[in-house]
């Protein structure tokens, strides 16, 4: 078996263990995973790009930076929408967060509406 087909089966089988693991678990269990993930992972790395990214990004705002080869304006909006994807991901990770949990609903499966799909059942 070539190298390609025993990696590509590898990918095969990995999506549906996570198929599968998402079909059995619990909605409520993903949903505090959901916010376990937006803490640990979202989080931190919007705070360090807003770290990082805010004093250069406020010289390009204040001085209108533009381009330097062809010197037309708009750089700093480059830096600017860096700025706001950084603060809108942060505020979207605490909504996460902070938002109330999810309340678990049975699904309820009606077997009526499987045979009107699928035609009736022929024994």
């Amino acid at each position: 078996m070539s190298r390609w087909r025993s990696r590509r089966r590898r990918a095969r089988t990995r999506t549906w263990r996570v198929t599968r693991w998402r079909s059995t678990t619990c909605p409520v269990t993903r949903a505090r995973l959901a916010r376990w993930a937006a803490l640990v992972v979202l989080v931190p790395w919007s705070a360090f790009v807003l770290f990082a990214a805010w004093p250069s990004a406020w010289r390009a705002i204040v001085a209108r930076e533009a381009f330097g080869e062809t010197l037309t304006p708009g750089y700093f909006l480059i830096r600017l929408a860096v700025v706001l994807l950084a603060v809108l991901v942060l505020l979207r990770a605490l909504w996460e967060v902070l938002s109330p949990a999810p309340i678990p609903v049975p699904i309820l499966r009606d077997p009526s509406a499987t045979r009107a799909r699928f035609g009736p059942t022929q024994h």
